[in-house]
């Protein structure tokens, strides 16, 4: 399973973290709106009111994925603030968002919190609203609230309660066990079910050469459940933007426990540079 980990922020990430929250494209979105502070005021506003925060990164390859941060924790009250931040060259992917799901199970689990708390401006909140009234409740709403460029925004005031949090965790928990029955299932089935289980289409409307994430128009957390249902059965790297819909259906016909020819065949492939990709 490819699965991000929690790194703890070190001094050799805040050249990273600078330019990802203070870049031309995105940096507007997040708390500077757009400003550049000082290096040594960077570094200062980083770590103001904070519980803890980490870097996510890819386990294979270091690389830095994200960043999570709890903050304004009031133990009284037991709640505290979530930010988090995602490359944007890693928007939709889904995958990424597993960090995001172990900081908020460490801080459910070794904080007695009853709520985390997100504020976000109401475009921002778009890459993951599916999972609104299901995990996250919406709680409060301010019209025009910030100004971004020379226009009024929403802003959402969102919150996940731990109650519903260990009700619902289960959806992105794996035990990386193969699932027999599934397994047994041949490539069509399992992506048609996949498919109707995280939205409304079927795999008989869809474009067998286009990317299925494309036509499913999923956000990101759509994105990370469908990962999750078929990740025992995908390659460890795979990334499912850009994979059409008829590669999905080989990949998972590979992964049968009858079909040891196909997957001796993509291992051939692999070895000599052929392996399974799209345009």
């Amino acid at each position: 399973m490819r699965r991000p980990e929690l790194r703890p922020v070190l001094r050799s990430d805040y050249d990273w973290l600078y330019l990802q929250m203070t870049s031309v494209d995105v940096g507007w979105r997040w708390r500077f709106r757009g400003a550049t502070p000082s290096p040594e005021a960077f570094a200062s506003a980083l770590w103001r009111e904070v519980l803890c925060q980490y870097v996510i990164v890819d386990g294979p390859t270091r690389k830095s994925l994200g960043f999570v941060q709890a903050y304004s924790a009031d133990f009284r009250s037991r709640h505290a603030y979530l930010s988090v931040l995602i490359d944007p060259q890693l928007h939709r992917r889904g995958w990424p968002l597993l960090g995001v799901y172990d900081f908020v199970d460490h801080l459910f689990t070794r904080w007695d919190f009853n709520k985390l708390y997100m504020e976000s401006l109401h475009f921002n909140v778009d890459s993951f609203r599916s999972g609104i009234g299901s995990i996250v409740e919406r709680e409060g709403y301010l019209r025009e609230h910030t100004r971004v460029h020379s226009t009024y925004v929403d802003s959402e005031i969102l919150a996940l309660y731990r109650r519903r949090w260990l009700e619902e965790r289960h959806r992105f928990v794996s035990d990386d066990s193969f699932d027999e029955e599934s397994g047994h299932s041949d490539g069509r089935a399992r992506l048609d079910a996949a498919v109707k289980s995280v939205s409304s289409a079927t795999l008989d409307a869809l474009e067998p050469d286009t990317p299925l994430l494309a036509q499913l128009g999923l956000d990101s957390l759509g994105a990370l459940e469908l990962y999750l249902l078929l990740e025992d059965s995908l390659p460890l790297d795979l990334d499912l933007v850009g994979v059409s819909v008829s590669v999905l259906i080989g990949l998972l016909e590979q992964a049968r426990p009858d079909a040891e020819g196909e997957r001796s065949l993509a291992r051939q492939q692999i070895e000599h540079g052929r392996s399974f990709h799209s345009e």
